[in-house]
């Protein structure tokens, strides 16, 4: 069995990896796993590697870094397809990582030609960009833990995560572990659990930079500065919302729907009702600074990018810092 993992999203990659393996081990506890680069592959290096021993069954085999791979991991891929396709069977188990750039098309597309689904499966692993997305993987995750939420929880808990999937996916499990057993995830128990994780009510604060109050929000960001928060947990949930707003503002007027944007339709309103007033000088500079921010918790300031936060903040709201 082959599997394709075809994605440069390292969450996913990852978890596709181990979900392949706890599979596998199921089937064979003792089964081991090894793991080869195809950038420094060698003609013969599968058939040498996934070839059972006078000892034991053949290891699971991981190939990494096929989109940097060499021209004999191709031509022995290429090969090792077309002979399935043609009734061979490949009696190993093997598991492919590629990036998803151009480098080894021609081995994807011969793996793609297996229509065995016992010999080859492809396993989608790009990044999720869209709110809805994030929300669809989300929706999944918590029904893998038998939880259920609604389009609105959903949305809400993306927002909070910001970007990084890794760290949606460990908020799902948080959350999933601390409600008990049938209980469904709502969107109050969302905002209560990021509020005491931030010390803050997040969205209480960039909803007062939006309407233009610094004043308000700077005094909520500072408070959750005391309480034990950081600018660098706060900036994701802010990069969403100032995200949001740029993206329906690059929209005409016709043709703004939730699917033209990757929001609900209801989320869609909400931005546009934010917009009012904005203009795209203070949308710039909202992203100038926020991304400025953002380096500044990341390197060693010595506030932690604190006054860059606020800096950000005032801009959102219009302040003029001229």
């Amino acid at each position: 069995m082959i599997y394709l993992v075809k994605g440069s999203d390292e969450y996913l990659r990852r978890r596709e990896v181990k979900r392949v393996i706890a599979t596998a081990k199921k089937a064979d506890a003792v089964l081991s796993v090894q793991e080869i680069s195809a950038k420094s592959y060698k003609k013969g290096d599968i058939a040498k590697n996934a070839t059972p021993s006078l000892f034991g069954d053949a290891p699971l085999l991981v190939v990494q870094d096929a989109g940097e791979c060499s021209d004999d991991f191709i031509e022995d891929v290429v090969s090792l397809a077309e002979g399935i396709t043609k009734g061979k069977k490949f009696e190993s188990i093997m598991v492919i990582l590629h990036s998803g750039v151009i480098r080894g098309k021609r081995a994807i597309t011969a793996l793609s030609k297996i229509t065995d689904p016992k010999q080859f499966k492809l396993i989608e692993a790009a990044p999720l960009k869209k709110d809805l997305e994030k929300q669809t993987f989300a929706a999944a995750e918590f029904r893998a833990l038998g939880k259920s939420a609604t389009n609105e929880t959903l949305a809400a808990l993306v927002q909070y995560a910001g970007a990084d999937l890794a760290e949606l996916a460990g908020y799902i499990r948080q959350i999933s572990d601390d409600l008990g057993e049938g209980q469904s995830v709502t969107k109050q128990y969302v905002d209560e659990f990021f509020k005491g994780l931030l010390q803050v009510d997040v969205w209480e604060m960039i909803g007062a930079a939006v309407a233009g109050n610094s004043t308000q929000a700077i005094a909520l960001f500072r408070h959750s500065l005391q309480s034990g928060s950081s600018p660098n947990a706060l900036i994701p949930a802010v990069a969403v919302k100032v995200r949001q707003l740029a993206k329906v503002a690059t929209l005409g007027a016709d043709g703004r729907t939730g699917k033209d944007t990757g929001m609900n339709d209801w989320q869609l309103k909400n931005v546009q009702r934010d917009l009012r007033g904005f203009s795209s000088s203070r949308l710039i500079k909202s992203l100038q600074a926020l991304s400025a921010a953002d380096y500044a918790s990341k390197t060693g300031s010595a506030d932690g990018g604190a006054f860059e936060f606020e800096v950000a903040l005032r801009v959102l709201a219009g302040d003029n810092l001229a």
